[in-house]
C-alpha cells in the first residue's frame, strides 16, 4: 500500500506543478497579445513560452507514467490475491474430510474453542506441568478418533 500512497504523492505534486506551469503559460501569452511590448521583447517572451511548453509535456508524461504504474502495480496485486485464493481454495481442497480438516485447523492455528462471547479462538493451553487440567477441543489436535490417521 506504501506504493500507492507513493503514487498519489507524486501527482499530487505533477498536478501542483502543472497548475503553476499552464498559470506561466497564461501570463505569457498574456504577454505576447500586449501591443505595447517591443517585437525584440516578443521574440524572448516566445522562446520563454516554448520552454515553458516542454515543461508542460514532460509533466503530463510524468502523469501519464504514474497512471501506467498504478495499472502494474494494480496488476501486480490482483496476481497475488489470485495466489493467494489458489492457495487457499488448494488448502481447504486438501481437508475435505472433517478429519482432514481438523488436522489442517491444527497445523495451521492449533487448537481452537469457543469464548462466552461466541467468537472462536486459539485456545490457550496450560503449562505442561499444570494437573487435573481438562483439555477439549472443538477442532484442531485432538478431536479426531483415535484410529483416524491408521
Amino acid at each position: 500500500m506504501e506504493v500507492v500512497k507513493e503514487n498519489r504523492q507524486d501527482a499530487s505534486r505533477i498536478k501542483e506543478q502543472l497548475a503553476e506551469v499552464e498559470d506561466e503559460q497564461a501570463t505569457l501569452i498574456e504577454r505576447l497579445m500586449d501591443k505595447a511590448i517591443p517585437a525584440a521583447a516578443k521574440e524572448a517572451l516566445g522562446r520563454k513560452l516554448a520552454e515553458v511548453e516542454k515543461r508542460r509535456n514532460m509533466l503530463l508524461a510524468g502523469i501519464d507514467g504514474l497512471r501506467e504504474q498504478a495499472t502494474d502495480d494494480t496488476e501486480g496485486l490482483a496476481g497475488l490475491i489470485r495466489k493467494a485464493i489458489d492457495d487457499a481454495r488448494d488448502m481447504l481442497t486438501s481437508a475435505a474430510t472433517p478429519e482432514l480438516f481438523n488436522r489442517w485447523v491444527d497445523e495451521h492455528f492449533g487448537p481452537l474453542e469457543i469464548g462466552p462471547d461466541g467468537a472462536i479462538h486459539q485456545k490457550q493451553m496450560p503449562p505442561a506441568d499444570a494437573e487435573g487440567t481438562a483439555i477439549g477441543y472443538i477442532a484442531g489436535g485432538g478431536f479426531e478418533p483415535p484410529t483416524s490417521g491408521l
